[in-house]
């Protein structure tokens, strides 16, 4: 402790660079905590598959259209439900600086499959939410 007194630029340099060290550690373990370790807002979120078209000899995945859900909906047997949803980003303006704003609109078996109440209908939320 003394020793520590003794030199304050050492002391200083040395509890900053812990401090920026527990900041940074706790910076990348929240992230890897939401994106990565906390479930799904689902039931059964394990069962969930994301569904995708694609054309032959063409390695990139094509979105579904809203027909096709439909078509999935009312004529499929191997899956227990199939929902779908659309997102937009949009820049929304007016009074004050431009706000970067998502959107997403969910169907019904999304909204009564999931366990966020938030789920159900259209939303719109800052982008970096």
């Amino acid at each position: 402790m003394r020793q520590l007194l003794k030199s304050p630029g050492f002391t200083l340099t040395a509890v900053l660079t812990v401090a920026i060290g527990i900041g940074g550690v706790t910076a990348v373990f929240s992230i890897v905590e939401a994106v990565l370790l906390r479930p799904l807002p689902f039931k059964d979120s394990g069962s969930l598959i994301s569904l995708h078209e694609s054309v032959e000899g063409d390695a990139h995945e094509l979105r579904m259209t809203a027909p096709d859900i439909l078509i999935f909906q009312r004529e499929t047997r191997a899956f227990s439900g199939v929902g779908g949803f659309i997102a937009s980003a949009y820049e929304l303006t007016g009074a004050g600086a431009p706000l970067q704003a998502r959107a997403r609109a969910n169907d019904r078996f999304i909204a009564s499959s999931s366990r966020d109440r938030a789920a159900a209908g259209a939303h719109i939320y800052p982008a970096g939410r």
